[in-house]
């Protein structure tokens, strides 16, 4: 008798189970496979309630609109801040070979200067560094969600994350560097085109990194 009052239990909570499951499923359904932030995100867009405002991007002109980050999968609306990205050709005649970066202007008082983030590897993609170590989202392993780095570095001046040498990450083009020389060269070339674009040629810059990076840095900080 027991064991036949069980029986009827197990049914009862698999059905409960199952009515349950599907309740969830047809609520994912609805929409449309999307995380419910991901449709409230959208509805504020929808809406112009994007909190950052054109007086409030310093380094959003028509020059810069095609690179302007207006919304990063998953990442609630309210964590972004002005952000740009995309790739910048190495040479501007040849845009086979650009070079993918990450560019998050100062949150707070502006600065007049840029801190330069690569990762290392050899190949190592700096968005890495970008969404696990110095960035101001942080979605490292092991976490349900992204959530704000206080201590992240745009908190204090500008950064720029760059994935390079040509091949690393989101860049593009056939790598045929043989030394450090032959990258720091293309990684010159890249932030040349970069200053212009963001009208910051008179800038502080500081270049930094981790682990091979150690060997990009130097070489690319003395090359002209």
């Amino acid at each position: 008798m027991a064991t036949g009052l069980v029986s009827k239990m197990l049914g009862v909570l698999s059905v409960l189970l199952i009515v349950a499951s599907a309740g969830r499923l047809d609520e994912v359904a609805r929409r449309g496979g999307f995380t419910a932030q991901t449709l409230k995100d959208w509805e504020l867009r929808s809406r112009g309630l994007d909190e950052r405002t054109t007086s409030q991007r310093r380094y959003y002109n028509d020059k810069t609109r095609d690179y302007f980050v207006e919304s990063l999968p998953e990442i609630p609306q309210s964590f972004l801040t002005e952000m740009y990205s995309g790739l910048m050709p190495i040479d501007e005649n040849d845009p086979s070979r650009a070079l993918f970066f990450v560019f998050q202007p100062r949150i707070g008082d502006p600065v007049d200067e840029i801190v330069i983030w690569m990762n290392g590897g050899p190949g190592c993609s700096s968005l890495e560094g970008f969404l696990q170590e110095t960035g101001y989202i942080n979605w490292g392993w092991g976490q349900y969600a992204p959530e704000i780095n206080a201590y992240g570095w745009p908190t204090l001046s500008n950064v720029l994350w760059v994935e390079q040498p040509v091949g690393t990450g989101f860049s593009i083009g056939t790598p045929n560097a043989t030394n450090e020389e032959d990258i720091a060269s293309d990684f010159v070339k890249f932030f040349k085109n970069f200053e212009t674009l963001f009208g910051i040629e008179y800038y502080h810059i500081y270049v930094t990194g981790e682990s091979y990076a150690g060997r990009y840095v130097p070489y690319s900080g003395c090359n002209p």
